[in-house]
């Protein structure tokens, strides 16, 4: 996600901490890399894959919206 936000946001190198190092891959489709490069294909959209989400999960909770006021 960083790395979509960063290329419209900065134009030095970004950090990316801890990027590429995760066991488990959380997007349907896998980022792709060309000589060191991350390649977004035009109109990528990043999309949590929810079943790996799901048998990866060690807590789950659910917030109800408020009424401010």
């Amino acid at each position: 996600m960083e790395a979509c936000v960063a290329r419209v946001t900065i134009r030095n190198a970004g950090e990316f901490n801890g990027f590429l190092k995760p066991n488990v891959r959380l997007f349907s489709e896998p980022l792709r890399f060309v000589a060191g490069e991350l390649v977004l294909p035009s109109g990528f959209t990043p999309t949590i894959d929810a079943h790996t989400l799901a048998a990866h999960e060690t807590a789950s909770e659910r917030f109800l919206p408020t009424m401010a006021g």
